[in-house]
């Protein structure tokens, strides 16, 4: 597979109008990947998580064009009924006939194909914010990503709509694609996104995915990341944050579908006053995998972070949590915190669970928290004693405690999207009819 890889690489070289500088970064980022190779279990932060399955597939890798997408295509992938601009990738490329991209206030939406075409100060961000030094993946989507998001927000600038982006996937063999954004949200400026990767033949998919974002001072982003693909289709992903002072960050990961889930997100808080805070949400069946990364790395004072992740798990799925905390020396007045809970739904159902703590500052507010367990017994009893059938107890805990995740999010019309997908994933007719008061 890697001899492949490299063979896709001096093809993409010789077709691309990389410039010299690009054309060396990228050469640097696959002769990395070439000399680590896939990760293994051997690795630690691989260690339950085995991509043999996925890269021994005879997948394709393609130079080829967008297919033709109709707009009924993509009805119902993102939330229709939401005030909000709308940006389609389609197997990386930004296709003008299906986005809104018409965003006031001097905002710039394109592609970081074109990267080159902007001012140079922003692709100098390019690379720089994902560490990669544990994750080959990382350097190999720097070598062959091929499109992928390119968001600037300018100073005081916020946006009055939330912006959808949609990537879709196309062909009829299995694929490998890879995609790389980039968002730069000036001082004080204020952005939404809520982001999607769906396949639309059916077909096995591998989307690599890296996304790098720089908030600047007093600047606020809010990014959502529905995971709800084809069950045979496969996402790695690594997001990278780099927060100035007084920034605040959230990002919601839904996990609902796909055969293998990888979720990396790490966050750099470099200046006082930083905020980062990060939900999620599993659920998951069959023999689905569903991996969580994540890391903050607290680098100044007076900071503050906090991650709540929840996960129901059943059939024969699996899950990871691995989160890791580090708290630098100067790092003082730090408030940093950490849960997460799981539930086992059925005998073969298996999570991992690693929370870390790395604390080098003696004036901190820090704790970690982690449970794995199964539904609670004695209010499936309750329930029951008061004529509630077994089937829709279950559904009324599973449910109430799935609601926790969507903690932060404030558009109704996403909170609903999200809660017909919970419905779907847990049998249950809908939310809202289930009586939780």
């Amino acid at each position: 597979m890697i001899d492949r890889l490299k063979s896709f690489f001096e093809q993409l070289s010789q077709a691309a109008s990389w410039s010299d500088a690009e054309r060396s970064c990228r050469a640097d980022a696959m002769a990395r990947f070439e000399s680590k190779g896939f990760p293994t279990t051997k690795d630690e932060a691989w260690r339950y998580t085995p991509l043999r399955k996925w890269v021994t597939k005879d997948y394709r890798l393609s130079l080829s064009t967008p297919a033709e997408i109709l707009e009924e295509d993509i009805k119902g992938l993102l939330v229709d009924d939401m005030l909000s601009y709308r940006l389609v990738f389609i197997n990386g490329a930004l296709n003008v006939e299906l986005s809104d991209a018409d965003i006031p206030g001097g905002v710039t939406v394109g592609c970081t194909s074109d990267l080159a075409t902007y001012p140079k100060a922003w692709s100098e961000h390019l690379g720089t914010v994902i560490n990669s030094e544990d994750n080959s993946l990382a350097d190999l989507n720097r070598a062959l990503a091929s499109g992928g998001l390119l968001l600037h927000v300018p100073k005081g600038v916020k946006l009055d709509r939330p912006i959808q982006i949609l990537y879709l996937n196309t062909g009829d063999e299995a694929e490998m694609r890879f995609t790389r954004s980039l968002v730069i949200l000036e001082q004080g400026a204020e952005a939404n996104l809520l982001e999607r990767h769906h396949g639309m033949s059916g077909a096995t998919t591998w989307s690599n995915s890296a996304e790098e974002a720089v908030i600047g001072d007093g600047a606020t982003l809010q990014w959502v990341k529905i995971q709800h693909d084809d069950e045979s289709s496969a996402l790695t992903q690594h997001t990278s944050m780099k927060l100035g002072r007084d920034a605040n960050a959230a990002v919601h990961t839904f996990s609902t579908s796909g055969k293998l889930i990888r979720n990396n997100l790490d966050f750099d808080l470099t200046a006082p006053g930083a905020e980062a805070w990060m939900y999620g949400l599993t659920i998951s069946d069959g023999k689905s995998l569903v991996d969580h990364h994540t890391r903050v790395d607290h680098s100044a004072a007076h900071c503050q972070s906090h991650q709540n992740y929840k996960g129901l798990y059943g059939d024969a799925s699996q899950g990871v949590f691995n989160g890791k905390i580090m708290v630098h020396v100067d790092a003082q007045k730090t408030e940093a915190y950490q849960q997460s809970d799981s539930l086992l739904l059925t005998e073969k159902a298996q999570v991992n669970a690693k929370p870390q703590l790395e604390i080098f500052a003696d004036d901190v507010k820090c704790s970690h928290g982690c449970t794995v367990g199964q539904l609670n017994e004695d209010a499936l009893f309750y329930l029951r004693a008061r004529g509630i059938p077994e089937h829709q107890a279950r559904a009324i805990l599973m449910v109430g405690f799935a609601q926790e995740a969507l903690g932060g999010l404030s558009n109704e019309h996403l909170k609903a999207k999200l809660n017909d997908l919970i419905a779907e994933k847990l049998q249950v007719k809908g939310v809202e009819a289930i009586e939780l008061g």
